[in-house]
């Protein structure tokens, strides 16, 4: 199983069930993608979308929605 499948699971358990909408595309995008191109669709690193979707990104998450909301 590689890293990006489970980013859906990781993203509802770090976010205590249901994720926000737009972190729960973030996840759909990286599982179905991978962390590389999803990080270059939105303009950020895989990093910041790592942790994003674990609830862990100490930068302004808003800014990482309007990216993903585009």
């Amino acid at each position: 199983m590689s890293v990006s499948s489970n980013m859906i699971q990781k993203a509802e358990t770090a976010w205590g069930g249901t994720p926000p909408d737009w972190v729960a595309e973030l996840a759909r995008l990286a599982t179905s993608k991978g962390l590389r191109v999803c990080a270059q669709r939105i303009g950020y690193s895989q990093t910041t979308i790592s942790l994003t979707l674990t609830n862990k990104y100490p930068g302004d998450l808003s800014k990482v929605e309007e990216k993903v909301r585009g």
